[in-house]
């Protein structure tokens, strides 16, 4: 069987790490506190992770009588989660897990290998504190930056952790503006290579011979402050500790700062020294390098931390595993619900700048002259129809329920994949839309001389080796990225995360040979990127990002753990570009549309286990007594016959519990602080605490064998400050956005208000044409007028609405300027022709209104208005095929639009028959101002009938996306029919189907 991907090397393993013999029957207890004293290996994992608990722990083994009863329960709480994390849970977490390379690839000549890690913040600390004790003898460089529309530098916020809560963005702030003059044209100029502050000085003063040098020197401090230019002394994030410290004490010996080079090079030797010690034997050394590390600049938490590399030659998987993997991951891709985080932005981009331009990247994100950023959870980003997905979940509902009647696991094999892409009316011809490469994490459990594996609660990433930031010592092994073409470069981002104090994860090797850098400074020996340098054009149904430096095409990677919310926005929509994908095959379609289950069976494919034995329980009264909540607790679990010992589950927080008090407390307290109704819980690979199964996670990347890079043609830069020329009632123009409560009542607007309005207006306007929109929180209508007595519409349009307002038909309304859509409707040229055909097509919408349309009869309209506008265009059926041929349908377009042309064309042909002449006149005198416009324009053609044909949809079906394809298939099939019958919709065509 042909799968979609290839499986890279190496795969890697992360594994919990535990020297500690039983103790499982003290949980909870005081007693294991004592236990555990005699593990030295225990303590040292204690101390790297948490330094207070200890100091805490050292403390109650020194003097317990000095403990409350309150402080005692605590400390066992603690020490109790921490053992069974050693002993159950593989987790990327100091010296309580290790990685290493699976079927006994050696990548040190250690048995184990302790990492230290020095935090970018405390790094960050050290070199402000270098900057400002030897200002004069540091050099600097102008930042990283774009220009916004009017020429001013704009600079990301980078590191600034005021913005951050919780993660997310709750300050629109991204970053700030300075004005553009000749002081900053001259510096950004100058500081293109790496300048002293003297230097600086100089240059200003030689500028400007009358400022006060004071002045001058309070200046230049401004630009270090404020990160409008930066010391070289910030290294790369791909730089490793001991790269950092022999550059600090390059540093320090051309100040010749004796005292500080020894404390690195105390740091130094203490890193190497506690590197091959044993765990449990290097308590001592790591308190030293903490010691060390506070005497040079004061350490705050996250500041040091260890990695820990292991070689486990007992660690294996066998080829066949790997095609089971593949396998699995094939089927799922087939079956899962397709997703693209920038699909609702990629439609908006098209609204705003077409096809036919490249946007320059500021101008794309700022919320006036561009879009903004993208909603990335957005609904609208499913292609899939509410109807398919209900479709779609009611089958799977129907076999989950039968795998839980039957008391088996559900098994997802090639009848289900039928099923599912018969609903879908999917085929093997979508290769593309798949990602172009992934992370997929397995946890593998051996058990009773079973070996099985799952998929990890972190489901990995869809952009392959992204994962790798977790391994740091392991990513070289990683070949530098592939993706490379004479029109395409990869680019790695060295940039600051937007919390510094996480930071230490971020540690990671740059493979490629381009570097965008900001915050900090990139490797000296790659190509350097400028966000000046970038912008996103459309083509081949994805956005892509052109570097206009070289005109190549750029991929951004970002080879690290973090999550993408603690990125700068600016930087995650570069990537999020970079790796766009309509499918991601952890979308699983059972958990779409339907309400939480409280029991899920096992769900297993191609020997893969895709979800184990799940329970869901509601636990919304946690908030009475925890006696209260215990009782309800057991009873439910009881009822469920949940196992003895089974997975409390948080994200990838896999808690053994079991149904003792203290167990199920830990849950309550988990439950309580992070204010959830329900408590997931999983089967437990395990029988007893003492079982001696063995669980690791393995990390394997698959690559697509598909992917399919096209050159794309360089296009023009579009440029806000030709566009952005509002027009408004001094020019004029009167445009008003009408703003509805659902969409019931914006549709009972346009077949019932809309054409009183416009009676009401009579002959006082010479253009008036509207468009469906949507807002953040509502639908919405554009309406624009051009008129010689745009005061008299203004004052009638406004009584009419303020009227309506009163009548509760409308929410509310705002008036805007208008900014002509130059580009989509070929040039400044032919703008006035374009208007004038939105007139005729607006006209055509309302007249057809009058007679209040069905669902039906409002597709036959579009239908209509499509075939009419085609048909003016080329006199070649074939011509128009080519072109319909070239949109994306949904996977189950063919088969729906062949069952509306069976269900619905002859009552189509009826409906339309009896449109007026008058009604289709509207549509002639459309299409010569659209003919005028292709015969008058270099623009791309295929392009600006698409913008036409979406608008004259639009004024029809609103912002339906799925309804504006389903007419596209449809007209479609209706061609391909009309190559037999000569006819299409009731009108003879005269054509010998060959090329015009």
């Amino acid at each position: 069987m042909r799968t979609y991907y290839n499986v890279e090397n190496p795969v890697v393993f992360r594994k919990h790490f535990c020297n500690v013999e039983g103790g499982e029957k003290f949980l909870y207890d005081e007693s294991l506190l004592d236990y555990l004293s005699k593990f030295e290996s225990f303590k040292e994992q204690i101390r790297v992770s948490n330094h207070e608990l200890y100091k805490n722990y050292m403390d109650y083994l020194k003097d317990r009588s000095s403990f409350s009863k309150k402080r005692t329960r605590h400390l066992v709480e603690s020490i109790t989660g921490y053992f069974l994390r050693i002993k159950y849970r593989n987790t990327p977490f100091g010296l309580f897990s290790g990685v290493g390379v699976v079927n006994n690839e050696k990548h040190t000549k250690y048995t184990h290998l302790k990492k230290i890690v020095l935090g970018y913040r405390w790094k960050y600390s050290v070199i402000n504190m270098l900057e400002k004790r030897y200002r004069s003898n540091v050099k600097y460089v102008f930042e990283n930056n774009m220009t916004d529309i009017n020429g001013n530098p704009f600079f990301l916020d980078v590191g600034k952790e005021s913005n951050i809560i919780d993660g997310k963005y709750y300050n629109d702030e991204i970053g700030f503006k300075i004005s553009k003059n000749k002081l900053t044209e001259l510096l950004e100029k100058f500081l293109s290579k790496p300048r002293c502050t003297d230097d600086i000085f100089n240059v200003i003063k030689g500028e400007y011979k009358n400022i006060d040098p004071s002045y001058i020197k309070e200046y230049i401090v401004n630009l270090v402050e404020k990160k409008i230019i930066k010391s070289t002394l910030r290294s790369s994030l791909s730089q490793t500790d001991e790269e950092w410290i022999e550059n600090v004490k390059d540093f320090l010996k051309v100040v010749k700062d004796n005292q500080s080079i020894q404390k690195f090079e105390t740091l130094k030797s203490l890193i190497s020294s506690y590197s091959i010690t044993n765990v449990g034997e290097g308590i001592y050394l790591f308190d030293s390098i903490s010691k060390c590390m506070n005497d040079i600049f004061p350490t705050q938490k996250d500041d040091l931390n260890v990695d820990l590399y292991l070689n486990d030659p007992s660690l294996s998987v066998t080829q066949d595993n790997l095609n089971d993997l593949n396998k699995c991951i094939d089927m799922l891709t087939k079956i899962s619900i397709p997703y693209d985080e920038l699909h609702d932005y990629t439609s908006l981009f098209l609204d705003k700048f077409g096809m036919d331009v490249e946007v320059p990247l500021y101008e794309l994100i700022d919320k006036n002259s561009g879009i903004g950023f993208p909603k990335y959870d957005s609904s609208d980003n499913y292609s899939t129809s509410k109807e398919t997905l209900e479709s779609i979940g009611s089958l799977l509902d129907e076999k989950l329920y039968t795998a839980l009647i039957n008391k088996r696991p559900l098994t997802i094999d090639q009848s289900t994949v039928n099923d599912v892409q018969r609903i879908l009316n999917g085929s093997d011809s979508h290769k593309d839309i798949i990602p172009k490469s992934m992370d997929v994490c397995l946890t593998q459990e051996s058990h009773d001389n079973k070996i099985s594996f799952t998929i990890s609660e972190i489901f990995g990433s869809p952009l392959g080796s992204s994962i790798t930031g977790r391994f740091r010592l392991l990513d070289d092994l990683y070949q530098k990225n592939k993706d490379v073409s004479d029109d395409y470069i990869t680019c790695d981002i060295n940039a600051f995360p937007n919390l510094l104090s996480l930071s230490t994860l971020t540690q990671n090797r740059h493979l490629n040979e381009y570097e965008l850098s900001v915050g900090t400074n990139g490797n000296q020996h790659k190509n350097q990127i400028s966000l000046n340098d970038l912008v996103v054009g459309y083509e081949n149904d994805t956005l892509y990002i052109r570097c206009s430096q070289n005109n190549k095409i750029v991929r951004f990677v970002d080879y690290n753990m973090l999550n993408g919310d603690l990125k700068n926005p600016v930087i995650k929509l570069l990537l999020a570009i970079s790796n766009q994908s309509d499918r991601w095959p952890f979308n699983f379609p059972w958990s779409f549309g339907q309400p939480t289950r409280t029991v899920i069976p096992e769900i297993i494919c191609n020997n893969i286990i895709v979800s184990p034995l799940t329970w869901n329980i509601n636990t919304a009264n946690y908030d009475n007594s925890f006696e209260d909540f215990y009782r309800e607790f057991i009873c439910k679990i009881d009822s469920l016959q949940v196992p003895k010992l089974f997975y409390f589950v948080e994200s990838d927080n896999k808690i053994v519990s079991d149904r003792k008090k203290e167990s199920i407390y830990n849950i309550y307290k988990h439950l309580k602080k992070s204010n959830s109704k329900n408590a997931k819980l999983q089967k437990c690979e395990f029988g007893s605490l003492n079982d001696d199964g063995k669980t690791q996670e393995i990390v394997v990347t698959l690559k697509n064998k598909y992917k399919n890079n096209n050159p794309i043609n360089q296009k023009p830069i579009y440029r806000s400050c030709d566009y952005l020329k509002p027009l408004n009632v001094v020019n004029g123009w009167f445009y008003v956005e009408v703003e509805f409560g659902d969409v019931g009542i914006k549709n009972e607007f346009i077949i019932q208000e809309l054409s009183k309005l416009n009676d009401d207006l009579n002959n006082l306007y010479d253009l008036f044409f509207f468009i469906q929109y949507e807002n953040k929180d509502n639908p919405t209508i554009r309406l624009r007028w051009k008129s010689n007595d745009i005061f008299i519409v203004q004052n009638r349009v406004t009584k009419y609405l303020d009227s309506l307002i009163k009548e509760g038909i409308i929410k509310n309304y705002t008036n805007n300027n208008y900014f002509r859509e130059l580009d989509r409707y070929g040039g400044k040229q032919n703008i006035d022709k374009a208007e004038q055909a939105f007139h005729y097509d607006t006209l055509f919408s309302i007249v057809s209104f009058q007679n209040n349309p069905e669902k039906i009869e409002k597709e036959s309209l579009a239908i209509y208005s499509c075939v009419s506008m085609l048909l003016s265009i080329s006199n070649s059926i074939d011509t128009i095929i080519d072109f319909l041929n070239i949109y994306d349908y949904p996977y189950n377009i063919n088969k729906n639009a062949s069952g509306w042309i069976r269900k619905n064309e002859k009552y189509m042909d009826e409906y339309l028959n009896n449109l007026t002449i008058e009604t289709k006149s509207l549509l002639d005198r459309r299409n010569n101002e659209i003919n005028d416009i292709i015969s008058n324009s270099d623009r791309n053609q295929v392009n600006i009938v698409s913008s036409f044909l979406h608008m004259s949809i639009n004024r029809i079906l609103g912002t339906d996306r799925y309804g504006e394809q389903q007419i596209m298939g449809i007209l479609l099939k209706l061609f391909n029919k009309a190559k037999y019958t000569n006819e299409i919709t009731g009108c003879k065509l005269y054509t010998n189907n060959s090329e015009s």
